[in-house]
């Protein structure tokens, strides 16, 4: 299971990553090398050591002090066990976020606002007791004892995939990527249809700067744009 969701979890990495080169958001990044090796051996120590040893110590834990329990939640339906996991793995990952903005944990999540960028790359990018401290990955590694390892393979692929698409710079370039898109049509349109139509598209070059009015600076180039068009 754990390979598969790794698996998963690189492409949609590698996806969100795309997104950013596409739009040219990643020029503005300029990110040392020494933030690299971080992000980049926080993600593989965060896949490869940290919560395989949480699920492997927790299971051997739930087994010690519940041998009779392995398997005995299997059969709850799959969305009993999502509601489940929404509150013990979701929820205690907001809480414990929370706490580590706090003076006590602050040191273990500093890493992650000392980024001068906003980058799919900076997800993972906390001190290494973070996640090994994080109360949802320890509660996740006894829940797949009970019987949740199938319901909790989908829950964390679209988690992850949730959690990797709000970040500010993936929603950022799929925005501009769409723009640019929706642009590319407009001028299409305004440079093959008649003089006729030029207050229809004034309308609809209105329309792009309404669709998209929660970004500001983009708006108003938009508006710029509209004005000195025919």
């Amino acid at each position: 299971m754990n390979l598969t969701q790794n698996l998963v979890l690189v492409a949609i990495i590698a996806l969100f990553a795309v997104l950013e080169v596409a739009s040219g958001r990643h020029k503005d990044f300029h990110a040392t090398a020494d933030d690299t090796k971080l992000e980049a051996f926080m993600f593989i120590a965060l896949i490869a050591l940290s919560q395989p040893l949480i699920f492997k110590v927790s299971g051997l834990l739930s087994s010690w002090l519940m041998a009779d329990q392995k398997g005995a939640w299997a059969a709850l339906p799959w969305w009993a066990m999502t509601a489940i996991l929404l509150v013990g793995d979701d929820l205690t990952q907001y809480l414990w976020h929370r706490a580590s903005h706090t003076p006590l944990l602050w040191p273990l999540h500093r890493a992650h606002h000392s980024a001068h960028y906003m980058s799919i790359r900076i997800t993972y990018r906390n001190n290494f007791f973070y996640y090994l401290m994080m109360p949802g990955l320890w509660i996740s590694g006894v829940l797949i004892y009970l019987g949740f390892g199938t319901v909790y393979l989908v829950y964390i692929v679209v988690k992850l995939a949730v959690i990797l698409g709000a970040g500010g710079s993936a929603r950022s370039a799929a925005y501009a990527l769409m723009k640019r898109g929706l642009r590319v049509a407009l001028v299409n349109r305004i440079d093959h249809e008649d003089k006729r139509h030029a207050l229809r598209h004034r309308n609809l070059c209105g329309l792009e700067v309404m669709i998209f009015y929660s970004e500001p600076t983009i708006a108003r180039f938009d508006t710029e744009q509209c004005a000195t068009r025919p």
